[in-house]
């Protein structure tokens, strides 16, 4: 029989697995597009219009923020799958 931490530790791969599968398939590839042309965009702003620039800093620090949140879930499955394992290996 499982234990409740066995069974949130479940929770948490499947959580990471998920995420890992839509971060593969639809988010990196609209971040890396973005984050490309939020690049280009930087590149051809000059450096007197401020507010672009700041607009740019903004938009990428969003993306960023979509990154990490989606690499939480992810790091967080892989290490509830390797303390799963740690758990069945000491059984």
């Amino acid at each position: 029989m499982q234990t409740r931490t066995e069974l949130k530790l479940e929770v948490e791969v499947a959580q990471g697995d998920n995420h890992k599968r839509a971060w593969e398939q639809i988010v990196e590839p609209f971040f890396e597009a973005k984050k490309a042309e939020l690049f280009e965009a930087f590149v051809n702003t000059g450096s007197s219009e401020t507010d672009a620039l700041v607009s740019i800093k903004m938009h990428m620090n969003v993306l960023e923020s979509m990154k990490d949140h989606f690499w939480h879930y992810i790091n967080t499955g892989k290490m509830a799958q390797k303390t799963l394992e740690e758990m069945n290996n000491g059984n």
